[in-house]
Parts: structure tokens; sequence; C-alpha cells
């Protein structure tokens, strides 16, 4: 099970097949709330269904789950979550041909972890800010977050990897779904490197596929 806010469009047919996004929090360790957000009512008005799955923790629970930094391998079952929730259990049914993937900071990462992973799923995706690369973003990050990802950033260095295997820049020759990539100069916590890698690789991809 997998805690979800749905919004769908006003007045939508039961029947109807709608074209739909799954919208993944960043963080890992924030969570979606109920409050407004002016984008994701945007694609609503629009005729969209938006979902804001909460994949870091079990329903109706506050513990969180390990995070990259601190456990690879507790990245496996927040892909299975993001993943689940486009079967849409309890709201309308999707379009299976029109289902897009966005998110920023960590959910920029899974975004592109799900493009590549599943790459036949996706009608689109859009990165923003996301990282691409677990060994350049613990290298390139603001010496700010040093300390808080200290620990993270010593393991990558020693397990380069372990890391790369969790980094959606390792499989990015599978992609297949448009994919938009946002990011900005500034952003020091998750540095535009990451942005130019998934942008260099993604044409690559497409010229490959052509």
């Amino acid at each position: 099970m997998v805690p979800a806010f749905l919004y769908t469009p006003a007045g939508l047919a039961a029947d109807h097949k709608a074209a739909a996004l799954v919208w993944v929090h960043g963080g890992p360790e924030f969570q979606a709330r109920p409050t407004f957000d002016p984008v994701s009512q945007y694609f609503v008005d629009a005729g969209y269904a938006v979902l804001f799955p909460n994949i870091r923790a079990p329903p109706a629970t506050g513990r969180l789950t390990p995070t990259p930094t601190t456990s690879p391998g507790g990245m496996t079952p927040s892909l299975t979550s993001s993943s689940d929730g486009v079967i849409w259990p309890n709201g309308p049914g999707a379009d299976p041909f029109k289902i897009g993937i966005l998110g920023s900071s960590y959910g920029g990462y899974m975004t592109l972890m799900q493009l590549v992973s599943s790459p036949y799923r996706w009608a689109a995706g859009v990165d923003i800010r996301g990282i691409a690369n677990f060994v350049t973003y613990m290298e390139n990050t603001g010496p700010w977050r040093v300390e808080l990802r200290g620990g993270g950033i010593r393991l990558a260095g020693r397990r380069p990897r372990r890391f790369g295997r969790l980094s959606p820049m390792t499989y990015m020759y599978r992609l297949r779904a448009p994919l938009m990539v946002i990011h900005a100069p500034a952003t020091c916590r998750v540095p535009i490197e990451e942005a130019e890698q998934v942008v260099a690789a993604a044409r690559a991809s497409s010229a490959t596929i052509r």
C-alpha cells in the first residue's frame, strides 16, 4: 500500500481514461501534503489527474526509510512504490499511454530512475534539479552540505560501483520517453553538473535510437 493524494478534474466521468501525472516529492525525508499547489492545479484544470505518492514510509506512520547516503540498498522500496502508484487503485483509470512522471531534487532523481528502469511505462518525464550520479553529486555538492552528508560522501568515495548502480546515469541508454530537464546554475544543493550529464546522455540516447 502506498499512501497518496489524488487530484482529478472536476466532472471527470467514472469511465474516462485520464492523462495523468505522478508527482514525486523531494527530500527524501519530505512528504506530500494536502496543500494548494498552483502548478499541479494548472494540470488538473487542463484535464490531467495528478497523483502525489508518499513513497518514503508505510501508511499511517512517521517513520523514515534509510536514505541513499546512509544505505544505498534503501533506494529499492521507494523506486517500487512510485512505480506502483501508476496503477491508480482508488481513482479514475489512467490512460496507460499518457502517464508522465516529474519531481524535484530527490523527486528528480526518482523521475530519472523510473524513466530508465521502466522505459516503456512513461509517456514523458520532467527532471527538476534531480540527482543523476551519486558519485559526482557527492563530489560537487555545496560545501555547507559536506557535514550533513559527510558519511555518504565518504561512502561514495569508497564504493563508487555500488553508488553507480543506484545512479540514473548508469542506465541512460535505456531512456525512451521525452524528457525535460530544468535546473539553474546557482543551485548549490544539487549542482548543475548533474543536469548537464543527463542532457548529454539523453541526446546521445536519442541519437542512438534513431
